[in-house]
């Protein structure tokens, strides 16, 4: 399937069509298809791998935000990430943060965090990127997770089951 990622330099707008293999992070084929023919995505995307190399390269730089809903952020979430929500989202979460540093925003299939993300470039942030998969991507890719007590877990929060 074919997505889409821009970048953007200075003034300079430049699309990319780049092919990206979609695994399965447990979204109906119908959606995965729609977000990867329909929807344009504009803040660029890193990936699992880019931001494991963020952590250990730049952690006092990086900063993971986590926009999905408060339930969903208290089951799990990646280790160290803050949560800014996406319904309840408001300059309060994020007023505390320097603008120059480098921002990863992450939900379940990237579309929410892809909006946080417009919204907060809009507000003067310079550096905000898109976890590629989201959370699911993340767990498959043996990425950490953590409960809202910061203990290891293996559960993702899915509004049709509830819990993983």
């Amino acid at each position: 399937m074919w997505g889409q990622n821009s970048l953007r330099k200075g003034e300079e707008h430049i699309s990319i069509k780049k092919e990206i293999a979609v695994e399965d992070t447990s979204l109906p084929p119908e959606i995965e298809e729609f977000i990867n023919e329909e929807v344009e995505f504009d803040i660029p995307i890193i990936t699992c791998e880019e931001l494991r190399r963020l952590k250990k390269e730049a952690p006092k730089r990086l900063v993971i935000l986590d926009a999905r809903s408060q339930k969903a952020y208290n089951v799990s979430h990646l280790e160290k990430a803050r949560f800014v929500g996406y319904n309840d989202f408001s300059i309060e979460h994020i007023w505390s943060l320097h603008k120059d540093q480098i921002i990863v925003i992450y939900s379940k299939a990237g579309i929410q965090s892809e909006q946080i993300g417009e919204r907060m470039r809009h507000m003067g942030f310079k550096d905000v990127r898109n976890l590629y998969g989201g959370i699911g991507e993340w767990y498959k890719q043996q990425g950490r997770l953590v409960d809202r007590a910061g203990k290891k877990t293996t559960r993702i929060y899915d509004s049709k089951n509830k819990k993983k």
